[in-house]
């Protein structure tokens, strides 16, 4: 009599595995990663120092950090205006607002004169008034802004 060869069940391969790990690390690791960005500044410091008209020195202002104001001195017969302010700016470049002022040149600030010539159709102006009243003109606007 023949029999029928018996095999053994097959099972159908498994898609994912499921088995959880069943130790535990048992120490530290022995080197961790390192990260070391490097930082590129753009307020660069301002490494020249400024040029400023009729300054006799402003050397010592080179290097300044961004913000930083340098003290200009100037040249005999020149003042630096007190208001004004040479600061290093973002980039690495001068925020120049001023130059040192000849003593003697700086203007009133504040004087406002208006002087003023009216033209009509049947007027005598003409361009020979004109040149002859010139000096007139410059001597009004003078004593108007105290020169």
């Amino acid at each position: 009599p023949t029999s029928a060869p018996t095999s053994a069940p097959t099972s159908a391969p498994t898609s994912a595995s499921t088995s959880v790990p069943t130790s535990v690390p048992t120490s530290a690791p022995t080197s961790v990663p390192t990260y070391n960005p490097t930082f590129v500044s753009t307020m660069a410091n301002c490494l020249d120092a400024p040029s400023v008209r009729n300054a006799a020195d402003t050397a010592t202002c080179a290097g300044s950090s961004v913000g930083e104001e340098c003290d200009v001195l100037c040249l005999a017969n020149y003042e630096w205006p007190g208001d004004h302010a040479v600061v290093c700016v973002a980039g690495g470049s001068w925020s120049i607002e001023s130059e040192c002022v000849a003593l003697g040149d700086e203007m009133m600030v504040g004087t406002v004169g208006m002087l003023s010539l009216v033209f009509t159709e049947d007027g005598d102006f003409t361009l020979e008034w004109a040149l002859v009243s010139v000096q007139y003109f410059v001597d009004a606007a003078a004593m108007l802004l105290g020169v």
